[in-house]
Parts: C-alpha cells; structure tokens; sequence
C-alpha cells in the first residue's frame, strides 16, 4: 500500500515540472516594459551597443551627406516625409467668400494659410480636383502650384477629370448615347482616345517640365478591374510631365495586384474612422478605441504589400473634417429613430430630430478627439507610411452650420464639413495636436524613411488597445515600433458600443465628442520579445554621445 508520502510525490515533481515550464516560457518569451502616454509611439531598436552607435550616425547625425535619389534599379524615396492637407474644389467656393469677408484677396487667404500650415510642420500640398481649373473666374491650380512651392510647399494636383474611380465616364457615356452613337463609340477606350487624351494634350503644356509642380494624381479609388483601362491616361501623363512624379490613392488592397506600368511613385492609402456607421440594423457612434483598431487593421497591410509588390513607399491619408448632413424622415425610420425633439438614439446619441426643418441631423464623421489626431499619426508609422496627408482639413466654421440649421430651404442631403483649420483661418485643438504630432516624426524622420517591412515579428502584444510592428533597416538591424491606443474614457467600462443613457459619450454642435474625457498618464505598455538584443529606446538617443566616425 502506497504512504501518503508517496501519493503527494508525483504531484510535487508536477509542480516542479510546471514551474520549469514557466520559466522556459517566460524566457523564450522575454519581456520589456516601456512607458507611452495616450496615442504615443516609439521606435525601438533590438540589437548591440555597437548597433545603437551606427544607427546614431546614421539616422540622428548628418551622415554621408548624400540624397535619396529615384534611379532606374531604385525605388523612389522621400527626402524628407511628407506632411500636409488637401486641398480644393469641394471647398473652393467656401473659401472665395470667406477671403472676401476678411477683407482679403483669395492669394492673401492662401498665403496666410499656408503660413498656417508650414509654421505646424506640413510641407505637401494636394490640389484636389485642380488639374484643369484655368477657366475664367475659377481658381488656377498651376499659379497655385507656383505659388506654393516659392512658400516651400511640394505640390501634387490631381486632374478632374477621371478623379474617383474614373466616375466622369459614366456620364460621358450618358451624354454619348443621348446623342445617338454608337455603342463601340462610348467604351472606356473611346472615352480616352476621344475625351480623356485630348485634354490632356491640350492642358498639360502649360505645365512644362520646369513647372513647380512635385507630382501628379491621375486618378484616386480605382477598382481592381478599373486599372487596365485607365493604364493609358495614367501613361499618357507621365509621358507629358517627364520630371513630375505620380501618386496615387488607393481604397482597396486588391487594386494593387492589378497596377499596371507606369507603376505610381508614390502609393496613397488610408482610412476615416472618428464616424458613424452602420452595425446590424443599429446606426452606431464607433467609439475611440474601436475606431483606433478598425483604422490600423485597415491600413496596415498596405505599406507591406507596396513594399513587396514594387520596393515603393506610402503615404497615409487621415480623416480632417467633421461631417453634419441632414437626413429625412423616411431613411431616419429605418434605423427606428423617432421624429421627437426630445428622442435619444441609444447606440447614436448625437442623431436630433429638427422640427422645424422636419428632418434629423448627425455628424456623420466627428472630428477626432483628444489624443487622436497623434495617435493617427503613430498609427500611420506603426503600419509602415512614410508620411500623413489630412483630407478636407479647411473646412467650414460652426456659424455655418447655425446658418445650415436657419435656413428654411435646407432639405435632406444637405451637409457641411466641419474643418480643424476654419476657413476664418481660426484653428482648434485638434490641428494643434496634428502639428505637435509632426513635429515629435521631424526628429525620427531618417529613421522613419529608413524601415522597411520585416517577414518576422520581432515582438507582440495581448493589449488589444497597443499596437505594434517589425522592421528591419537595409544593413538587418532590427527595429519595433509600439503605439498606446488606449486614449480616452467615456463611462466605468468604455465599452466598444454605446447603450443611451448608460453610455452618453455623443457628439456637441461642434463636431466634438461630448462627456470624453481624454487620458493624460502615461501607461507601462508590456511587449512580448521573440527574439534576443538590447532593447534602445530611440526617443532617448543622444547623437553628441556617439559623434559621428571620420571619413
């Protein structure tokens, strides 16, 4: 019969063996604490002393002095990042009249603004809708490309004419067919030969190779199955503007497996997440961390598979204004909201009922709350883009939105974007933050443009609110960046959803969130390492420590 002594044995060497198996884990999985405060990031480098010495000389100290340069066996890359708005048509008119309330000329407005702009640290310029604009009464893209660039703007404009996944042509189709063609006169290789090319043709002269234009945007959203057909106007440009680049913006990954040649010099990508949206049959207000994850699982494949697919690099678009549009009754009933003054939509408080006009109003988009706006940017780092544009940033004031909800004629569909510069040229928190952001990267920027995507994970995390990612540099040195997204608190348990009136985090008149209340600690955010190196934090490096070697 076996004592009791010699029943507890095996649970002892049990609990021997699980300890063991403990440790093992613990250091095949080391770990590393690092401190963040709200939507901050950091750039880590796993690796040597003598590794840290050559990655001081060669991001932080004035290195070999030599530029990037575009070759034929070399990937286009920046010189600098590139930081900056769109700029355009859908805004044009709203600047004219605010520049005449001023008591301004529309070039002293612009020039005002983009002293504005370059005292924040931006330095791109994206002329939206502006390729053609050279009629009478309208405002010139190539003065302002001019005009910008003698004020140290890069600028990229973006023709109109096949903007938007080539949307001209379908009703360029319309007009065709009204006039009785026929149907092998109204396909996407007639709309080039006989609409696309000879504006171009006739328009791009006045640009020349000597123009300050930086690069064109010949198009923006293509369809997978659009490419194809767009491959000759997009080669046609090129052909016209020899010395000017080529961007273009994406919204969908598949668009990239179908690119043809010429292949764009600079890839676009992004994504507006501070929003509304659709969840089932409810119409949601996505909530800050919600919104943080959808935006970096959206946008984070995209460097990566540039990287892979043509050695290029990317630049990040982020969302700039807030939304408001007034709905009707009939769309309104199919969320279930009430016609009532006094209703409150449970997952979207900010919907209200507006009886005078007899339609519902909602910020569609909000502007991005405390926090946000630099961890968009880190986000953006995180994901491996070399650079953020800010969409429809100057946009409207919060007396146009009063004189929107006055105005007896406003009907469903009517909106107004909400800009983080006013028109008035008046900035808010959010550009102040934007531009803080920018400044923090101006200091990382070699590095930055520097990382390429790494095939293995150099850590990982269990926080679903820190975000991270591996990069390596051309020489294989090894290099994390890790983001704090958790930056804000709305109720006890700051659920992903809202449940009115449990939740009352909504939206005010404003376009900002209301009952937010933005985290200022920083927090000890817990990486898990997979592999073996020191562990550099490069927010602490100090280039007079290690000076640069003699040549």
């Amino acid at each position: 019969m076996m004592s009791e002594a010699n029943m507890k044995r095996p649970r002892i060497w049990l609990q021997v063996a699980m300890f063991f198996a403990v440790m093992n884990q613990l250091q095949a999985d080391r770990m590393h604490a690092i401190s963040l405060s709200p939507g901050d990031g950091a750039i880590l480098l796993l690796g040597t002393q003598g590794e840290l010495e050559a990655v001081t000389r060669d991001y932080f100290l004035g290195g070999d002095g030599k530029k990037d340069q575009r070759t034929k066996d070399d990937p286009y890359r920046f010189e600098s990042m590139p930081f900056g708005f769109y700029l355009g048509d859908h805004t044009a008119v709203g600047y004219r009249e605010q520049a005449a309330r001023m008591g301004l000329d529309i070039w002293d407005w612009h020039g005002r603004l983009l002293g504005i702009l370059k005292s924040g640290g931006a330095n791109t310029i994206i002329v939206q809708g502006g390729g053609y604009l050279e009629k009478e009464g309208e405002f010139p893209a190539k003065t302002f490309a001019e005009f910008a660039a003698a004020r140290g703007f890069k600028v990229i404009i973006q023709p109109n004419d096949a903007y938007f996944g080539g949307s001209l042509y379908s009703s360029w189709k319309a007009g065709m067919e009204k006039a009785g063609s026929n149907p092998s006169d109204t396909g996407l290789d007639a709309f080039f030969r006989r609409y696309l090319k000879p504006r171009l043709e006739q328009h791009l002269a006045a640009y020349g190779e000597n123009a300050q234009v930086f690069a064109w945007s010949p198009v923006e959203e293509l369809g997978p199955d659009q490419e194809k057909f767009f491959t000759p106007y997009k080669k046609l440009l090129h052909d016209l503007t020899p010395g000017q680049l080529h961007y273009q913006y994406d919204n969908n990954l598949e668009t990239l497996k179908t690119k043809e040649p010429p292949y764009p010099d600079i890839f676009g990508f992004g994504g507006y997440c501070w929003w509304h949206g659709v969840w089932g049959d409810n119409y949601c207000l996505w909530t800050p961390h919600y919104s943080a994850r959808w935006l970096y699982g959206r946008i984070q494949p995209y460097p990566e598979r540039v990287h892979k697919l043509f050695k290029g690099q990317a630049i990040c678009v982020l969302q700039g204004p807030a939304w408001f549009t007034l709905i009707g009754p009939e769309d309104g009933a199919k969320h279930g909201w009430k016609p009532e003054s006094s209703y409150v939509c449970p997952t979207a408080p900010g919907v209200r009922w507006y009886e005078k006009l007899k339609l519902y109003g909602v910020y569609n988009m909000h502007l991005p709350p405390a926090n946000a706006e630099r961890l968009s940017c880190w986000l953006a780092v995180c994901a491996g883009f070399k650079g953020t544009l800010i969409w429809a940033g100057v946009c409207n004031r919060p007396e146009d939105l009063t004189r929107l909800l006055e105005d007896e004629n406003s009907k469903a569909g009517d909106n107004i974007m909400m800009g983080i510069i006013h028109t008035d040229l008046t900035t808010t928190s959010q550009w102040e933050e934007l531009a803080g952001a920018w400044k923090q990267m101006r200091k990382l920027e070699r590095l930055i443009l520097a990382l390429e995507p790494s095939s293995t994970p150099y850590a990982a995390s269990d926080d679903p609110n820190m975000f991270v990612n591996s990069f390596q540099d051309r020489e294989g040195r090894r290099f994390i960046v890790v983001v704090n997204g958790l930056i804000g608190q709305w109720d006890k348990d700051s659920p992903d959803w809202l449940n009115y009136p449990r939740t009352k985090l909504s939206i005010g008149m404003d376009g900002n969130l209301i009952h937010y209340r933005p985290l200022r600690e920083a927090r000890s955010c817990a990486l898990k390492l997979s592999e073996d190196g020191q562990v550099f934090d490069m927010r602490t490096v100090s280039p007079k420590k290690y000076p640069a070697a003699r040549r």
